[in-house]
């Protein structure tokens, strides 16, 4: 929520267009968010289409340094996921990754073998502080 704020006091100096274009998505965002709340599961092409509203205040956010490759919809539509959960992987690896002009990420979300997976070019951050894992074991 910080880092949207923050993003968004950029905007609205600098390029006002988009400034709303990031509050509209913002508020897609944090309404999926309190209307998923108290549900175990949520269809995948539900979850897919959050993903891609997310991924539009990622990309803001970032501009031309993070890259991302989502399908439209599910090969499986009757399949079920925990709501949030993309995000929360999309999340992780930004927080986990260099995402740079010169060092973009690339973030891939796809189906293999009945299964939706998440992979990134990896390029680990030097950090001095260990994570916690905190991210994964709350997907868990």
């Amino acid at each position: 929520m910080f880092n949207s704020l923050n993003v968004l006091t950029s905007l609205i100096e600098e390029d006002p267009v988009q400034a709303q274009k990031f509050t509209t998505s913002l508020s897609k965002v944090y309404r999926y968010v309190l209307e998923q709340k108290n549900k175990d599961l949520v269809s995948v092409d539900e979850e897919l289409e959050f993903t891609r509203t997310y991924v539009r205040l990622l990309k803001m956010r970032f501009e031309g340094s993070i890259i991302f490759h989502i399908p439209d919809h599910s090969n499986s539509p009757d399949v079920k996921i925990v709501p949030l959960s993309l995000q929360l992987l999309l999340e992780n690896a930004v927080k986990h990754n260099v995402v740079t002009s010169n060092r973009p990420l690339t973030i891939k979300v796809f189906e293999r073998y009945g299964m939706l997976c998440v992979s990134n070019n990896l390029q680990e951050k030097q950090v001095v502080k260990k994570s916690r894992g905190v991210g994964l074991h709350n997907i868990q």
